[in-house]
């Protein structure tokens, strides 16, 4: 009786330990969603707001340091039948002190297979009730291509279909180097109407036999046809 009562005393001491831990004395309003090696990045649900008539969440984030003391404060919002964030305000602080700077037209950018973003968006869907903008899932990223040390893959499932039909948004990763450590992640759009492709802001280019941009396009395609054009 006495090893049960021990073992359950030990179990409570773990789950208050966590509790705090997530918490990180941001109290109920501020909401934990991830910590890197240096910050820990907290949602606003007081000011967290969702219109469902154009589908758009707006939100207020908070990057805090180890030592507690906050680093920024960002104003965004969430697009999700575009898939696109939009950043509205910048607070950066310096000692302390406040230094903010509004974006007028806000800066309007793909939400990708990205950690930070993408569990911020999945975490408001999850409040209200909303379907996540991308799947997800071990089975994410599918291997296409290999060139040398570098291996890429495409998201399965981060397919964005634009206003004129055939043309689509796909996310491409490299992994590369000999111990496969490092990542790069990149957004590619395909015309499968005249069968070209662009990346980085780049003009469209025609889609050469044998290459990475083939290789890319056909399973973009594989991945198109399968959603449905």
């Amino acid at each position: 009786m006495k090893k049960l009562f021990m073992a359950l005393l030990s179990l409570l001491t773990l789950l208050v330990c966590l509790t705090a831990s997530a918490d990180n004395g941001q109290g109920e309003r501020w909401k934990w969603f991830y910590s890197s090696s240096r910050l820990s990045f907290y949602y606003d649900l007081d000011t967290l707001s969702y219109d469902s008539t154009t589908n758009v969440a707006d939100v207020w984030i908070k990057e805090v340091d180890l030592n507690d003391n906050i680093f920024k404060m960002t104003h965004l919002n969430f697009d999700y039948t575009g898939k696109t964030f939009s950043l509205l305000t910048t607070v950066s602080y310096d000692k302390g002190i406040p230094r903010q700077k509004n974006h007028s037209p806000a800066l309007t950018s793909d939400v990708g297979p990205y950690i930070v973003l993408e569990t911020l968006s999945n975490r408001i869907a999850d409040h209200y009730h909303l379907p996540h903008m991308y799947k997800g899932g071990p089975d994410r990223w599918k291997k296409i291509y290999t060139r040398g040390t570098s291996d890429f893959y495409i998201a399965t499932d981060c397919l964005v279909k634009l206003s004129t039909p055939g043309i689509c948004k796909f996310w491409v990763k490299e992994i590369s180097g000999y111990n496969k450590d490092y990542t790069r992640i990149f957004l590619y759009m395909c015309d499968f109407n005249f069968k070209t492709i662009i990346s980085d802001n780049s003009p469209y280019r025609s889609v050469i036999p044998d290459t990475l941009d083939e290789a890319i396009y056909n399973s973009a395609h594989a991945i198109y046809e399968q959603n449905g054009n």
